[in-house]
C-alpha cells in the first residue's frame, strides 16, 4: 500500500478524499479526490505495479470540425514556461525511460499520459508534462508547424505556387480517407446533431485550414484550467509524493473559474432519419460493391452503469460470436462482404450508441440491409433469448474484465479508459472499472421473464432516434478534391497583396530557421547512462519436459486466465500452399467440426473460451539462415473452464471438414475486406514488409502470410464462385489431417499455480487423443528469394504517401547489433523526426532495427511528400558520417533503446516472449551482453556503423497513389520506381 491508512474525508495537500473502494478482483485500491480550491478531480489507483502511470484529462467539446482539440494536443507539447524548447514532449522521449509516452484526443476529451518504472524518470516525466497541459507556450509558429500554413514551393520565389503544410492536416487528411474513420465521424455527425459529436475533433482537412492561432489560445484559456482537469495516478509510488508536487506546481497557481464543458443529452428524433455520405476510391477498384450502410440508434446515458452494461450485453448477444443472431443474419444474408465499420456499441460518450449494418454492399441494396437489422430484431425479440447465450455472454464480458492486457497500451491506460467517459460525465468511475455491483443488479433484472427482450423494443424497435448512414464510393472525388484545393490555393496566390506574400515568406522563413536552430537542451532533466538498470527481468518457465513430450509452462498472475498455445511442425511447404495458411487459420476456427454447425460450435467456444485463434507462425533461427515454421493454434480460458476448452481444441484439430459452402465464402469475403481496409491504417508496416521481402527466405514467408502479396490473394480469392472456392480448398484437408499429429506438436502455456495440475492433464490427454503421426523427413525447404533491392510503387487510393527504406544488416549474435539499434533510435530523434514531420509536414518519420532478422528501416507515416522524403533517405549516411551529434545524443539514443527493451507486457506477452528466446536458444548470458554492449555504445561506433551499412544498396517500396506519382513524376524518374497496383 501506497497510502496507508487512507480513508473518506482525510485532507492531503489540498486534496480531500471522497472515495475509497477495495478492487479485489483486479488487485487494486482506487482512491478518488477532489482538489479543495480549484475543484480538480483526481483518482489513483493503488497496487503493487512498478510500471507508474500518470494522466490528465480534459473535457474537450469543440463546437466545429475545424480540429482545435487536436490541434492543441500537438502544440501543448512544443514547449512550455518552464521548459521553452522547441519540442519537450520528442525531446524527452530520448531522455527518459518512458515504458509509454503519448497524448490523445478523443470525441470529447484529451489526455497527456506516461508511465515509467523508474521513480526520478516519473519525477521527470511529470514535470514536463504538468508544464506542458497547464502553462505551454503556443506560439504562433508552433501553431503553423502543427496545425496548418500556406507556403511557397520556393521560399526564394513568391510567384511560385502556394501549397498547404501542417502535421495535423497531413494526419487527418490519411485519417479521413480511410472508410473507417469517415464512417465513425458520420455516424457522430448524424447522431448528434446539436452537440459535441456531430463535429470531427481530429479536424477535417477542409475546415482544419479555417483554424486560426487565437482560437487556439482560445480554446486552451477555456479548457485547460484546473477547474476542468481529472487527473490520474497508477501504481506503487506513493499518492501522497504525486498530490504534493501537483499542489505546487499547478494548483496552487490557479483560482477556480466555472466550466462550460458539460454535455447535455441530444435533442431526439421524432422519426428515423436517412444520411448519404462519399468516400474516395480508385475506379479500378470499383466492383459495384464497395458501399456501405449502417443502421444506428442512440441510446442510455453513459452514467447508468446498469443500463450500460445491459447494452454491453445486448451487444455480446447479437453481436459477439459468429453464431451471434444479428451478426449471422448480416454476414449470411449475401449482401456484403464483412460488417459495417463502426458496428457495436460505443459506450464513452455522454450517451451511448449502438450501430449494425454491412460494409461491401450495392448501392440498391441500402435499404434491405435496414431492413434486415429491423427484421432480426424483432425475431430476437418475439422468438426470445437463449438462457444460454446470456450466460455465454455474461462469460465474456467477465473475461474481457479479468484479463491483464498489454502490447500497444500499458494495462494502466486500459484500466483508465474503461472508467474515464462515465467519471468525465459525473458518473461512478468505481462502478464503472469494477463490475460487480453493476453485474449483481443486473442479474437481478435478468430473472424478470422478457427484460432483454425489453431492452431490444425499448433501444431499438421502438427508438425513433434512428439513423441510416450510408457509404458510397466516388471515383473522382480525390481527384476533384485536389484540383480544388489546387484551385483555391491559386485564387489565394492572386489575391495576395505584396505584404501578405511577405508575411508567409517571413513565416516560412522563420518557422525553417526553428527548426534548423540548436537548442540549449539543459533546461530539460534527463536520466544518464548510470540510472539505467543493468540487469534484465528474466522469466524463467516452471516445466520444461512433460513425459516425453515438448512441453513449456509458465506461471505468472493472470486473474483467473489460463493461456494455451500448439505449434505444429510445418514442412515440404510449397509459395502456393503457404499463401492458403492465413487463410486455412481462420477457416479451421471459424466454421463446424464433427456434428456440429459453425453456429453450434461457436456458441460453446464462446461460452466456455475466450476465443481460438490459428495461423502460420516463423520462428527464425540464431544463427544462419535457418528457420521453423510453424501452424499454431492458440486459445485462453478460465481455470474451471480448461477441460472444456482442451475438448473443444481437440475437436477443431481433428474433425475439420469444409462442408459449409455458404459459411466458407462468407469469412473469405470477410477476410479480404479486412484486409484491404488495413492497408491504408497500417502502410507503413505494409511498405515496410515490401522493401525487406527479399532479403531472406524468412522475409520472403512472412509477406506471403502478412503483406500485400496476402491482401492481393485474399482480393482474387474473394471473386471466385463458392463451390469453386471449395473445391480449391478441399485438398488442404489432407495438410491438415497430416499436421496435427503428436509429434509435431510443441506446446507452451500459461497459467497461475492453481491451474498448474490441471493444465499438465489436459496436455497430457492431448498428447494422448492425437494420432501418433509418421516420421518427420526434415526441415521445410526454404522459400527462395530474390534481387533484395527493389525500387517499387505500389498504388491504392490514399492522398499521402508510406515511404520505407530498407538495408539488410547484421543479426542479433553480431557485435554490432546493439550498435545498430542505438543507430536506428539516434537517426529517429536526431535527424529523420525533423526532416520528415518538422519540415516535412508528415505524421511521422522513422528508423527502426530488427535483431532477429538483420533489417534497418526508414519510415514515413502519412507523408505529403515523395520524392522528398527518399532524398531525406538518400542524406542519412552524409548526416551520420558529418557527426554533428554529439554523445549526449548518443546517450539519449540508448535510454531510448533500453525503454523499448524494458517495456512491461502482459503476463501472455511476458511469457510467449521469453518462450521465444528460448526456442531461438537466446541465452540469458546473450541477453545481457547485447544489453552491456548497448549500454557501452559510442558516438564513433555510430558513425562507422552508418558508413559500413547504410551507403550502399537499400530496398525501397511506397504506398502511393496515381495522383502522386503525376504530381511528382519529374522529381521520381531517377528513381525509376515500377509501378504495382494493389
Amino acid at each position: 500500500m501506497n497510502a496507508p491508512n487512507i480513508q473518506a474525508g482525510d485532507r492531503i495537500c489540498g486534496f480531500k478524499v471522497e472515495q475509497v473502494t477495495d478492487l479485489p478482483k483486479l488487485s487494486n485500491r482506487m482512491i478518488r479526490l477532489r482538489h479543495e480550491v480549484t475543484g480538480a478531480q483526481m483518482i489513483h489507483l493503488e497496487n503493487q505495479d512498478d510500471n507508474n502511470l500518470f494522466a490528465v484529462g480534459f473535457p474537450t467539446t469543440p463546437m466545429d470540425s475545424t480540429g482545435v482539440a487536436h490541434i492543441l494536443e500537438h502544440t501543448a507539447l512544443c514547449g512550455s514556461k518552464r521548459y521553452p524548447v522547441r519540442d519537450p514532449f520528442f525531446s524527452m522521449i530520448k531522455r527518459s525511460l518512458k515504458t509509454f509516452m503519448n497524448a490523445f484526443t478523443a470525441s470529447d476529451w484529451t489526455m497527456y499520459p506516461f508511465s515509467t518504472q523508474n521513480a526520478k524518470d516519473f519525477d521527470n516525466l511529470l514535470g514536463i508534462y504538468l508544464d506542458a497541459a497547464f502553462f505551454p507556450l503556443l506560439s504562433r509558429l508552433n501553431f503553423l508547424q502543427e496545425g496548418h500554413r500556406l507556403e511557397f514551393e520556393n521560399p526564394e520565389d513568391p510567384e511560385s505556387p502556394l501549397v498547404y503544410k501542417g502535421v495535423v492536416y497531413n494526419e487527418m487528411l490519411g485519417a479521413m480517407s480511410q472508410q473507417s474513420q469517415i464512417m465513425y465521424r458520420n455516424l457522430g455527425r448524424a447522431l448528434f446533431p446539436t452537440l459535441t459529436y456531430q463535429h470531427n475533433s481530429g479536424g477535417d482537412p477542409e475546415r482544419i485550414l479555417d483554424l486560426t492561432h487565437d482560437d487556439l489560445v482560445a480554446f486552451h484559456q477555456n479548457h485547460y484550467h484546473p477547474s476542468n482537469a481529472y487527473f490520474f495516478t497508477y501504481g506503487n509510488l506513493p499518492l501522497a509524493g504525486h498530490l504534493e508536487k501537483i499542489e505546487a506546481q499547478v494548483l496552487s497557481k490557479f483560482d477556480p473559474i466555472t466550466v462550460h464543458t458539460a454535455v447535455g443529452r441530444e435533442v431526439r428524433y421524432r422519426q428515423p432519419e436517412r444520411f448519404d455520405f462519399t468516400y474516395a476510391l480508385d475506379a479500378a477498384d470499383d466492383d459495384g460493391k464497395k458501399c456501405q450502410a449502417s443502421l444506428a440508434w442512440l441510446t442510455s446515458d453513459v452514467r447508468e452503469s446498469v443500463e450500460v452494461l445491459t447494452l454491453d450485453l445486448l451487444n455480446q448477444v447479437l453481436l459477439g460470436h459468429a453464431g451471434a443472431p444479428l451478426r449471422k443474419a448480416l454476414l449470411e444474408s449475401k449482401l456484403g462482404s464483412a460488417l459495417s465499420d463502426g458496428t457495436g456499441l460505443e459506450s464513452e460518450i455522454r450517451e451511448c450508441w449502438f450501430a449494425a449494418g454491412l460494409q461491401g454492399i450495392a448501392a440498391d441494396d441500402f435499404g434491405k440491409v435496414e431492413a434486415l437489422v429491423l427484421r432480426t430484431l424483432s425475431e430476437v425479440t418475439a422468438k426470445g433469448i437463449d438462457p444460454e447465450e446470456v450466460e455465454s455472454a455474461l462469460h465474456q464480458m467477465e473475461m474481457d474484465a479479468r484479463e491483464i492486457t498489454g502490447g500497444h497500451y500499458p494495462y494502466s491506460i486500459n484500466l483508465l479508459f474503461r472508467f474515464f467517459g462515465a467519471w468525465i460525465h459525473g458518473g461512478d468511475a468505481a462502478q464503472a472499472i469494477d463490475l460487480d455491483a453493476s453485474l449483481k443488479e443486473l442479474k437481478h433484472r435478468l430473472e424478470q421473464p422478457g427484460y432483454l427482450e425489453g431492452k431490444i423494443k425499448e433501444y431499438f424497435l421502438e427508438n425513433q432516434h434512428r439513423v441510416l448512414v450510408t457509404l458510397s464510393p466516388d471515383v473522382t472525388l480525390e481527384k476533384r478534391r485536389a484540383e480544388e484545393r489546387k484551385a483555391k490555393l491559386e485564387q489565394i496566390r492572386q489575391s495576395l497583396s505584396a505584404e501578405q506574400r511577405q508575411q508567409i515568406l517571413t513565416e516560412q522563413k522563420a518557422l525553417a530557421d526553428l527548426q534548423e536552430a540548436e537548442e540549449d537542451l539543459s533546461v530539460l532533466p534527463t536520466l544518464k547512462i548510470e540510472d539505467i538498470p543493468e540487469g534484465v527481468r528474466f522469466q524463467d518457465p516452471v516445466l520444461e519436459g512433460l513425459e516425453g513430450h515438448d512441453v513449456t509452462l509458465y506461471q505468472s498472475p493472470t486473474n483467473g486466465i489460463s493461456y494455451l498455445q500448439c505449434y505444429f511442425k510445418l514442412e515440404g511447404v510449397t509459395d502456393a500452399e503457404r499463401q492458403y495458411l492465413p487463410l486455412l487459420g481462420s477457416l479451421l476456427t471459424q466454421t463446424g467440426k464433427g456434428d456440429l454447425n459453425y453456429e453450434q460450435m461457436s456458441a460453446l467456444i464462446n461460452r466456455y473460451t475466450g476465443g481460438f485463434s490459428a495461423g502460420p507462425s516463423l520462428r527464425r533461427k540464431l544463427e544462419g539462415e535457418g528457420f521453423e515454421e510453424f501452424f499454431a493454434v492458440g486459445t485462453k480460458a478460465l481455470h474451471p473452464n480448461l477441460p472444456k476448452a482442451f475438448e473443444l481444441l481437440l475437436k477443431i484439430l481433428s474433425e475439420g471438414h469444409f462442408k459449409e459452402v455458404e459459411r466458407i465464402a462468407t469469412l473469405v469475403n470477410q477476410r479480404s475486406t479486412n484486409l484491404t481496409n488495413s492497408v491504408i491504417q497500417s502502410g507503413h508496416q505494409y511498405a515496410s514488409a515490401l522493401a525487406s521481402r527479399n532479403f531472406s527466405a524468412a522475409t520472403k514467408i512472412d509477406s506471403l502470410y502478412d503483406g500485400i502479396s496476402q491482401v492481393q490473394f485474399m482480393k482474387e480469392l474473394a471473386k471466385v464462385e463458392p463451390p469453386v472456392l471449395v473445391e480449391r480448398l478441399n485438398p488442404f484437408l489432407s495438410l491438415l489431417e497430416k499436421l496435427f499429429t503428436a509429434n509435431r506438436l510443441t506446446v507452451f502455456a500459461l497459467g497461475e499455480e492453481e491451474s498448474l495440475e490441471t493444465l499438465k492433464a489436459q496436455i497430457k490427454a492431448l498428447y494422448a487423443a492425437l494420432p501418433a503421426g509418421s516420421d518427420l523427413s526434415g526441415p521445410p525447404p526454404a522459400a527462395q528469394s530474390s534481387d533484395a533491392d527493389l525500387r517499387e510503387a505500389w498504388v491504392t487510393s490514399t492522398p499521402v504517401n508510406y515511404v520505407a527504406k530498407a538495408f539488410k544488416v547484421p543479426r542479433y549474435l553480431s557485435q554490432e547489433a546493439p550498435k545498430l539499434l542505438v543507430l536506428a533510435n539516434l537517426l529517429r530523434s536526431e535527424f529523420l523526426h525533423g526532416e520528415i514531420r518538422e519540415k516535412g509536414g508528415a505524421y511521422g518519420g522513422m528508423a527502426g532495427y530488427n535483431a532477429n532478422e538483420g533489417i534497418f528501416n526508414l519510415l514515413s507515416y502519412r507523408d505529403p511528400q515523395l520524392s522528398r522524403t527518399l532524398g531525406v533517405y538518400e542524406k542519412v549516411p552524409q548526416w551520420i558520417a558529418a557527426g554533428k551529434f554529439k554523445q549526449q545524443a548518443v546517450d539519449e539514443a540508448i535510454l531510448t533503446a533500453v525503454s523499448s527493451l524494458d517495456t512491461p507486457k502482459s503476463p501472455l506477452g511476458k511469457a510467449l516472449g521469453e518462450y521465444g528466446n528460448l526456442r531461438k536458444g537466446k541465452t540469458h548470458d546473450q541477453r545481457l551482453a547485447f544489453r552491456k554492449a548497448l549500454l557501452a555504445t559510442t558516438r564513433q561506433e555510430l558513425i562507422d556503423l552508418g558508413q559500413k551499412w547504410l551507403t550502399q544498396g537499400g530496398s525501397i517500396a511506397t504506398i502511393t497513389s496515381n495522383d502522386q506519382l503525376e504530381k511528382e513524376a519529374q522529381a521520381l524518374s531517377a528513381m525509376a520506381l515500377k509501378k504495382h497496383n494493389i
